[in-house]
């Protein structure tokens, strides 16, 4: 194993064993609509496949109908049908409804612990990136979902491939030679797409906090006096306006990247689609299949190929995933030692603070809001300065 590959299997278990245990104290519910879905994700193809199989090849055939097999078969497919889209949609719902909540608990743990770290961070524009990203990480990734999903996909979806494996193999085994080209493709352009979008996401990181800061400095009234005092108006726009641009030019640049490699995959899918339908009419001509086969292949053949494809994505997206939640997670262990480490004894001495002659006035007026004023605080005393219009 290479040392990215082993990288990778340790940012795997690093995340995993985390958010595991976020789940696990958080919701267990997430774990038994997770499970259920992938149990019926394993069962519905073959149901499809099979029942197809049997009905085609029933009503076809040139005998005595059997109408207690074909209504029994018919029954089987559209219950199957029936169940597997109303526990697909209850999983699915339940899934995003947690995973909601999710956000909600790891975006607060972010504000708190920003909250918590030292003072001296705060202006530390490697750390305000560090925090940028961890929020960046949870919106990219669908956090606890974009992990667990992706990786439950690989297991379902691997069984599902070696099940239909049997059925098109033991059939058609040329079907295997389109099925595997498109796989290999698929995996060699996902991989290229999954570079470039984790490149885009380490190039705008220090872009989007530039874009939010100066976004929020023009946006909320509470900066309204500094900006009107100092004449900042044009400084923050240029500022905006620059950022802004610098991140769409890159992002518009990436994007082509991925569309373009995109349509190269489409392609190559849509060919080997085109030589999987072509061979299984070919055979059907040829008198070489029956009809229900031919229709079971054609399910067959499109659920492998949507197999390898999920497998391939779920994999793809699995691997950008813990690349990017690693953000997260470097930032809360990184404030989390800060607090066990950063817990200094101060000796305690008496002290003053003393002002001699301090002067203040407002850019660009005349009247002194403080002229030559001299005082000094002692210990456990408090001072207020309030102006002729009461703000203090």
């Amino acid at each position: 194993m290479s040392k990215k590959e082993t990288k990778k299997t340790k940012q795997l278990g690093r995340c995993f064993k985390y958010f595991s245990k976020f789940v696990w104290k958080t919701n267990k519910s997430y774990y038994f609509w997770l499970i259920f879905g992938f149990i019926e994700g394993i069962i519905y193809p073959f149901i499809s496949i099979l029942g197809t199989e049997q009905l085609v090849n029933e009503i076809a055939s040139g005998g005595p109908r059997r109408w207690n097999y074909a209504i029994f078969w018919i029954a089987v497919i559209c219950g199957g049908t029936f169940l597997g889209t109303v526990i697909e949609k209850a999983c699915d719902e339940n899934k995003n409804r947690i995973n909601e909540n999710f956000f909600k608990v790891l975006d607060t743990r972010i504000c708190m612990s920003s909250i918590q770290m030292k003072f001296v961070n705060t202006e530390d524009t490697k750390v305000l990136d560090v925090i940028k990203n961890a929020e960046r990480a949870l919106n990219d990734t669908g956090h606890v979902d974009g992990l667990l999903t992706p990786l439950l996909n690989i297991v379902q979806q691997t069984i599902v491939a070696l099940g239909v494996i049997v059925v098109v193999a033991t059939r058609v085994p040329w079907l295997i030679i389109p099925i595997v080209f498109a796989f290999f493709t698929n995996y060699y352009m996902s991989k290229l797409i999954n570079k470039v979008r984790k490149k885009f996401f380490d190039k705008t990181g220090n872009l989007v906090r530039g874009c939010t800061y100066y976004n929020t400095e023009l946006m909320e009234p509470r900066y309204a006096k500094d900006i009107r005092l100092y004449n900042a108006d044009d400084v923050f726009v240029d500022k905006y306006d620059w950022f802004n641009d610098k991140r769409y030019k890159l992002g518009k640049r990436f994007l082509i990247k991925i569309i373009s490699l995109q349509n190269t995959n489409a392609f190559f899918r849509d060919f080997a689609n085109m030589f999987i339908y072509l061979l299984i009419g070919y055979y059907a001509i040829k008198k070489w299949i029956s009809i229900g086969t031919f229709t079971a292949l054609f399910q067959a053949a499109n659920s492998f190929n949507e197999a390898l494809w999920t497998i391939i994505n779920s994999f793809m997206d699995l691997s950008y995933t813990i690349s990017i939640l690693g953000y997260y997670i470097d930032f809360m262990e990184q404030v989390y030692v800060e607090k066990e480490t950063g817990n200094l004894e101060v000796k305690k001495e008496d002290c003053k603070i003393e002002f001699r002659n301090v002067s203040f006035k407002y850019p660009n007026t005349d009247r002194y809001i403080l002229k030559n004023i001299s005082t000094v605080i002692n210990k456990g005393e408090h001072l207020s300065i309030v102006g002729r219009n009461g703000a203090g």
